[in-house]
């Protein structure tokens, strides 16, 4: 077994041995109904090793975590727990495929929690009712959270006129970061995750657990897939730098003035002579 086991309260035991073993699952299957989602399903309390995924997934695999589809497709996640990650995902589909990094890191993140066959480095299951995992703690680097953040907050909402993030971090975009855009997807009161999520976020191991902090792709990076960079729109940094406007050409000037206004002087006192002149003349003569 690779943790102890201690304390229950009506049903409920915790984990609280730190120490883990490499290379097994915390989970695999579905069990129970989420009590605090209904329509939601725990996961089924497992510590053995990958197994190989049925064939009938195959092709969600390769839709949702293509990373994993090869050899014989051993995991921690079968076909039904794949297709409610599937389910869970639709909003942010709607939104965030706009741009494929985004979508990309994002997927990882959640693949890498469902299906990873070396769950155990860097999830600790820490609730359990029955065979149900009620509870995990789910520790993600920080290069990596951040780096999925930034190819995501410009991401647009065009239906909604706002930011993605608006509709896909609990609060305005302005104020979404990437721990609390986490904190929120893995939080219960959204409806869509049947049981808490408790990220941890470090770039160093902790507590004998190594974060998980895979390959992230910039929202200005095309993807192996043949995947473009993101577009202007939904990546800032993609948009290239503004034009700079042509340098303003220097004043015309004559005996240090404005050339402008000298040629309007010599003009009114060229008039101003004529016009004197016509007078006189015309007075002379008469």
């Amino acid at each position: 077994m690779p943790a102890r086991l201690s304390g229950s309260f009506g049903g409920l035991t915790t984990l609280r041995d730190s120490k883990v073993e490499a290379q097994h699952c915390v989970w695999y299957g579905e069990c129970g109904e989420s009590i605090k989602v209904p329509g939601k399903k725990y996961n089924c309390n497992y510590t053995g090793p990958a197994v190989p995924l049925d064939p009938t997934g195959y092709g969600l695999l390769t839709e949702l975590c293509s990373g994993y589809d090869y050899g014989d497709r051993r995991l921690c996640c079968d076909v039904n727990q794949l297709n409610t990650l599937k389910g869970s995902l639709q909003l942010p589909l709607q939104f965030l495929s706009r741009c494929p990094a985004c979508f990309f890191n994002l997927m990882t993140l959640f693949c890498e929690l469902t299906c990873s066959p070396h769950q155990s480095q860097f999830m600790n299951a820490t609730q359990f009712n029955g065979t149900n995992v009620v509870e995990v703690q789910y520790y993600i680097g920080k290069t990596f959270s951040n780096a999925m953040y930034n190819a995501c907050q410009d991401v647009q909402a065009p239906s909604s006129n706002v930011k993605a993030l608006s509709l896909l971090c609990g609060r305005d975009a302005k104020d979404c970061n990437a721990t609390n855009w986490i904190q929120y997807m893995f939080n219960i009161e959204n409806e869509q995750t049947p049981f808490p999520i408790i990220p941890t976020f470090s770039d160093v191991p902790v507590s004998g657990y190594t974060p998980m902090n895979n390959e992230t792709y910039a929202c200005t990076e095309g993807l192996e897939d043949g995947s473009g960079p993101c577009s202007c729109q939904d990546c800032s940094k993609a948009c290239g730098p503004k034009p700079v406007p042509p340098p303003v050409p220097p004043p015309w000037t004559i005996f240090g003035m404005d050339a402008m206004t000298f040629i309007m002087w010599i003009s009114y006192a060229a008039f101003l002579i004529i016009f004197i002149a016509a007078v006189l003349g015309a007075w002379c003569y008469r």
